[in-house]
């Protein structure tokens, strides 16, 4: 298990590293200093609950207890498949949730509208939004309808979704003393236009590719909704697509913000065979494009970025010598944090507090005062001379790190301590 990797983002860490620490420290937090409510609620309850039992059982290695965690969660994920649809349509169904993010919380959200549309529940309006309370987007259109030709159904989907809403709210005030999440917030408030924010989620080859997948696979289930006069089948797909075209447009697009479209859109083609003319090629070619996309992650993670992977193994090391101590990092700091066993502090504040989000928007030296300095800095090449004083390097050991994506690994190795401020701020041993 290494980094970086298509197959587990970063981000799932935020998940096991807070799940881990409710139970080290007694509240929700990623650093063991800041509270915090970046995550999504559903997909916490279920992580801390699965790390209580580890924790439990006295397993303390980062690496068996995540092996453990995976056997669970793939056990679940593959159980729901099953039920949905048959053993071969279940597999290529599940085969579709790697290329989707497998590990994150948009996939139990695509798999809970697939079940929705089979069995219209209640109990699943709810898990929906509890889920993922911006999923209320994809709900919308299938309300609106509702309400056009079933005003009872529509008020009695109500109380479900508003109850959603509120165990949200509440779930995120009672962690950090705000009813949005930090994560939430701070994407909203972000100075990137929408120009800005689409040339950039657009900038990604691999994600094109995935987008293109997407809506080669739409198109027809468009039109075997329409033709079977699946109206709600119908509304769903379109707020997925909505859901998808505002994260697009109005957030930085994760890969895994696909996931529900691209599940419900596998799910429905599988269940509708008869419905498709040349169904059994069609099939083979989604099929042909799911173990292409898994060779081209096995390619990506074991080859293309060996070399990333291997200074990230290196950083790892490094880190677990602080083990008992408390470190600072901008970005990617799900991975490290979570299998060198140390605290990390959420430079960009993402699964962070809103204390911790005040203080980096004014003077966040104000804020090392207060809680202390850490006592390492893992921090990208080019923005060391950026966020501190001299004299905070002067105090402080430094790692010169950049995220997998700006590809300077294979140039970087880890530096050490800032012995002399003055020569760059950091000395390459």
């Amino acid at each position: 298990m290494n980094y970086p990797s298509l197959v587990v983002e970063d981000d799932f860490f935020f998940y096991l590293k807070t799940a881990t620490n409710l139970w080290n420290y007694g509240f929700v937090t990623f650093d063991g200093i800041n509270p915090t409510n970046g995550i999504h609620p559903l997909y916490f309850i279920f992580s801390s609950l699965v790390y209580f039992f580890i924790d439990l059982g006295g397993i303390t290695e980062q690496k068996i207890a995540f092996f453990i965690y995976s056997a669970l969660y793939f056990s679940l994920i593959y159980s729901i498949c099953s039920y949905l649809l048959e053993r071969k349509g279940a597999l290529i169904l599940f085969m579709s949730l790697i290329l989707c993010g497998i590990y994150m919380e948009t996939v139990i959200l695509g798999l809970l509208f697939c079940l929705f549309s089979i069995k219209r529940t209640k109990v699943l309006i709810f898990f929906i939004v509890f889920c993922r309370i911006d999923s209320l987007i994809i709900l919308l259109p299938y309300l609106i309808y509702k309400l056009f030709n079933c005003k009872t159904e529509a008020l009695s989907l109500l109380g479900p979704i508003l109850l959603g809403v509120l165990g949200t709210l509440i779930f995120n005030f009672l962690l950090d003393g705000m009813p949005i999440s930090i994560s939430s917030f701070i994407k909203m408030t972000s100075d990137f236009s929408i120009i800005d924010k689409l040339l950039h989620n657009l900038s990604s080859e691999l994600f094109l590719g995935k987008l293109l997948f997407a809506i080669a696979i739409t198109i027809p289930v468009f039109k075997i909704l329409k033709k079977q006069k699946d109206n709600i089948g119908f509304f769903i797909l379109l707020g997925l697509c909505i859901f998808v075209m505002m994260h697009l447009f109005f957030s930085i697009f994760r890969n895994w913000y696909l996931a529900p479209l691209i599940i419900f859109c596998v799910f429905i083609l599988y269940k509708n065979l008869n419905e498709i003319d040349n169904a059994k090629i069609k099939i083979a070619g989604i099929v042909s494009v799911l173990i292409l996309s898994i060779f081209v992650y096995i390619y990506h993670d074991l080859y293309l970025y060996n070399q990333d992977r291997r200074v990230t193994k290196e950083l790892i090391s490094e880190i677990k010598k602080y083990r008992n101590k408390t470190g600072y990092m901008v970005d990617a700091s799900g991975f490290p944090a979570y299998f060198s066993g140390v605290n990390i502090i959420n430079g960009d504040g993402l699964i962070n507090s809103f204390e911790f989000y005040n203080y980096k928007k004014q003077n966040l030296e104000d804020y090392f005062i207060k809680y202390g300095y850490p006592d390492f800095l893992v921090i990208p090449n080019d923005e060391t001379d950026l966020i501190f004083t001299k004299d905070f390097y002067k105090r402080n050991y430094c790692f010169s790190w950049a995220p997998p994506e700006t590809k300077k690994f294979h140039k970087i190795a880890i530096y050490k301590a800032c012995n002399n401020p003055d020569d760059n701020l950091i000395k390459n041993e």
